[in-house]
């Protein structure tokens, strides 16, 4: 499994392919959560090869961005499925990759350490210094494909989001859960 030439082939085709209002599902986010699942993995003590499986499914989980956002991670996972093989993956682990991708989708529930991982690091951003900078981008971008927000709109949204949203393993809770509770507030002042 050759992740350095993978994470090449998906880079390039994020940076060249995304369409230019892609403010927040772009390349920088793709390796913020590569990132966060290599620190988060490491805290969990998943092992080498299970983690570079994580970490290929951060790759690809918002590929799908390309094409089209509202079904983002089911392409993502069918993009995995087809590329993957030509960097040495074998059946067994692109199953597990696209799986791991399909637990991206905000509704669906965790069912192990992989997918507990992969959505803490996709949104790990909610409890850190730049949660601001970042719900300005994603505003931009739901902007851009028509989902238009009044400030108030915007301030629930984010509220309602911060509410119902939970980490899910120890490391991630460690690092992020505080600056995650101290944003919230900050969002709940803000309304007044």
């Amino acid at each position: 499994m050759d992740f350095e030439k993978t994470k090449i082939y998906v880079l390039n085709r994020l940076r060249n392919e995304l369409p230019s209002t892609t403010y927040y599902h772009g390349p920088q986010h793709t390796l913020e959560v590569i990132e966060a699942c290599d620190i988060f993995a490491t805290g969990e003590k998943i092992g080498q090869e299970k983690t570079l499986l994580l970490k290929t499914a951060a790759l690809f989980h918002d590929i799908g961005f390309i094409y089209e956002p509202l079904e983002n991670e089911a392409l993502g996972a069918k993009i995995a499925t087809e590329e993957l093989p030509r960097f040495g993956y074998g059946t067994s682990e692109i199953k597990l990759i696209a799986r791991i991708i399909m637990a991206t989708v905000f509704v669906h529930k965790p069912v192990d350490i992989l997918e507990e991982i992969i959505r803490d690091a996709d949104l790990e951003y909610v409890g850190s210094d730049r949660f601001e900078v970042h719900a300005v981008e994603l505003r931009r971008e739901l902007a851009a494909l028509g989902r238009i927000f009044t400030d108030k709109e915007w301030l629930d949204f984010e509220i309602c989001f911060m509410k119902n949203h939970k980490f899910y393993t120890n490391t991630c809770i460690k690092m992020r859960q505080g600056t995650k509770d101290s944003n919230l507030r900050k969002l709940l002042q803000a309304r007044g």
